[in-house]
């Protein structure tokens, strides 16, 4: 396994980025878009409590994953300036 040494400056969005999308492709590895091979736990906040009526398939998994590497879908931090990233992009 490797294993880095890591700084306690700030964090680039960079590492953010591809450390969701290494989480969300050990989610589609394990086999958790399929409902019946997840925790209670894990499909409580992969539904968002209930709130969301069907989370996301291997499929729909995909098109994320590539829309977060292509910059179709931008992640913002709560203290970034919105307004700059708001350029017809999905904001999450």
């Amino acid at each position: 396994m490797r294993k880095d040494n890591c700084s306690n400056g700030a964090r680039s969005g960079d590492a953010d980025l591809h450390t969701i999308i290494a989480a969300l492709r050990y989610w589609q590895q394990q086999g958790m878009c399929d409902p019946v091979n997840r925790s209670d736990c894990m499909h409580e906040l992969a539904t968002n409590g209930g709130e969301v009526l069907s989370s996301l398939d291997d499929e729909a998994l995909d098109e994320l994953v590539v829309s977060l590497n292509f910059g179709t879908v931008l992640l913002v931090r709560e203290d970034e300036n919105l307004a700059t990233a708001a350029s017809g992009h999905l904001i999450v």
